[in-house]
Protein backbone atom coordinates (compact mmCIF):
# COMPACT_ATOMS: atom_id res chain seq x y z
CA UNK A 1 0.00 0.00 0.00
CA UNK A 2 1.49 3.43 -1.05
CA UNK A 3 -0.29 5.32 1.73
CA UNK A 4 -2.13 8.10 -0.76
CA UNK A 5 -4.87 6.94 -3.80
CA UNK A 6 -3.93 10.27 -5.99
CA UNK A 7 -0.20 12.79 -6.51
CA UNK A 8 -2.53 15.20 -4.65
CA UNK A 9 -2.95 13.19 -1.83
CA UNK A 10 0.54 12.29 -1.54
CA UNK A 11 1.50 16.04 -2.17
CA UNK A 12 -1.09 16.93 0.75
CA UNK A 13 0.66 14.61 3.25
CA UNK A 14 3.49 15.39 2.36
CA UNK A 15 2.92 19.37 3.07
CA UNK A 16 1.17 18.12 6.12
CA UNK A 17 4.08 16.43 7.25
CA UNK A 18 6.63 19.84 6.40
CA UNK A 19 4.12 21.90 8.35
CA UNK A 20 3.98 20.37 11.22
CA UNK A 21 7.83 19.65 11.53
CA UNK A 22 8.01 23.78 11.06
CA UNK A 23 5.37 24.31 13.64
CA UNK A 24 6.85 21.91 16.53
CA UNK A 25 10.36 23.35 15.74
CA UNK A 26 8.57 26.88 15.46
CA UNK A 27 10.24 28.07 12.66
CA UNK A 28 8.55 31.35 11.15
CA UNK A 29 10.84 31.76 7.81
CA UNK A 30 11.94 29.11 5.78
CA UNK A 31 14.68 29.15 2.91
CA UNK A 32 13.78 26.72 0.10
CA UNK A 33 15.56 26.04 -3.09
CA UNK A 34 14.26 27.65 -6.28
CA UNK A 35 13.77 25.69 -9.63
CA UNK A 36 16.60 24.70 -11.33
CA UNK A 37 16.35 26.13 -15.56
CA UNK A 38 18.18 23.52 -16.78
CA UNK A 39 16.07 20.44 -14.88
CA UNK A 40 15.24 16.93 -16.12
CA UNK A 41 13.48 14.31 -15.17
CA UNK A 42 10.33 14.30 -13.04
CA UNK A 43 10.37 18.05 -12.81
CA UNK A 44 6.07 18.77 -13.73
CA UNK A 45 6.04 16.44 -10.22
CA UNK A 46 8.27 17.80 -8.19
CA UNK A 47 7.11 21.46 -9.13
CA UNK A 48 3.66 19.90 -8.36
CA UNK A 49 4.86 19.50 -5.28
CA UNK A 50 6.84 22.07 -4.58
CA UNK A 51 3.95 24.62 -5.61
CA UNK A 52 1.74 22.97 -2.67
CA UNK A 53 3.77 23.21 0.05
CA UNK A 54 5.02 26.66 -0.84
CA UNK A 55 1.18 27.58 -1.17
CA UNK A 56 0.65 25.96 2.41
CA UNK A 57 3.43 27.67 4.07
CA UNK A 58 2.17 31.03 2.48
CA UNK A 59 -1.28 30.41 3.68
CA UNK A 60 0.51 29.38 7.42
CA UNK A 61 1.93 32.88 7.09
CA UNK A 62 5.57 31.49 6.90
CA UNK A 63 8.02 33.88 5.07
CA UNK A 64 9.43 32.01 2.45
CA UNK A 65 12.93 32.60 0.88
CA UNK A 66 13.47 31.26 -2.54
CA UNK A 67 17.47 30.21 -3.45
CA UNK A 68 18.70 29.64 -6.67
CA UNK A 69 20.37 26.70 -6.86
CA UNK A 70 23.64 28.40 -8.52
CA UNK A 71 23.80 30.44 -5.43
CA UNK A 72 24.07 27.42 -3.11
CA UNK A 73 25.88 26.27 -5.30
CA UNK A 74 28.67 29.36 -5.49
CA UNK A 75 27.88 29.68 -2.15
CA UNK A 76 29.22 26.11 -1.24
CA UNK A 77 31.83 25.79 -3.77
CA UNK A 78 32.49 29.23 -5.01
CA UNK A 79 31.33 28.02 -8.49
CA UNK A 80 27.79 28.76 -9.46
CA UNK A 81 27.84 26.01 -12.34
CA UNK A 82 29.10 23.24 -9.43
CA UNK A 83 28.62 19.79 -9.92
CA UNK A 84 27.20 16.82 -7.01
CA UNK A 85 31.00 16.12 -6.59
CA UNK A 86 32.28 19.22 -6.27
CA UNK A 87 29.36 19.73 -3.68
CA UNK A 88 30.40 16.57 -2.27
CA UNK A 89 33.66 17.47 -1.95
CA UNK A 90 32.97 20.73 -0.65
CA UNK A 91 30.61 19.35 2.07
CA UNK A 92 33.55 16.51 3.06
CA UNK A 93 36.24 18.96 3.58
CA UNK A 94 33.77 21.57 6.11
CA UNK A 95 32.13 18.55 7.89
CA UNK A 96 34.45 15.52 7.76
CA UNK A 97 31.17 13.60 7.12
CA UNK A 98 30.66 11.47 3.90
CA UNK A 99 26.67 11.12 3.36
CA UNK A 100 27.39 8.39 0.21
CA UNK A 101 29.80 6.27 2.23
CA UNK A 102 27.18 6.46 5.47
CA UNK A 103 24.33 5.50 3.27
CA UNK A 104 26.46 3.11 1.23
CA UNK A 105 25.85 4.11 -2.21
CA UNK A 106 27.92 3.38 -5.02
CA UNK A 107 30.13 5.68 -7.06
CA UNK A 108 26.61 6.38 -9.70
CA UNK A 109 24.02 7.00 -6.46
CA UNK A 110 23.57 10.37 -5.45
CA UNK A 111 20.36 10.42 -3.60
CA UNK A 112 19.50 10.96 -0.52
CA UNK A 113 23.13 12.15 -0.13
CA UNK A 114 23.18 14.68 -3.10
CA UNK A 115 19.76 16.00 -1.28
CA UNK A 116 21.36 15.62 2.40
CA UNK A 117 24.33 18.13 1.37
CA UNK A 118 22.17 20.85 -0.96
CA UNK A 119 20.07 21.04 2.41
CA UNK A 120 23.15 21.83 4.72
CA UNK A 121 24.11 24.36 2.45
CA UNK A 122 20.53 25.85 2.26
CA UNK A 123 20.18 26.49 5.86
CA UNK A 124 23.70 27.65 6.22
CA UNK A 125 22.96 30.20 3.38
CA UNK A 126 19.81 30.97 5.09
CA UNK A 127 21.31 31.45 8.27
CA UNK A 128 24.08 33.80 6.79
CA UNK A 129 21.40 35.95 5.15
CA UNK A 130 19.76 35.90 8.98
CA UNK A 131 22.88 37.07 10.40
CA UNK A 132 23.91 39.76 7.98
CA UNK A 133 20.15 41.15 8.22
CA UNK A 134 20.52 41.50 12.12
Amino acid sequence: MLGYFSQEERYHNISNWALSVLSNHHIEKVFIEDYAFAATGRVFHIAENCGVLKYRMWMANYEITPIAPTQIKKFATGKGNANKEDMQVAFITETGYNPKQELNLTDKQWNPSSDIIDSYYICKYGNNLLTIAQ
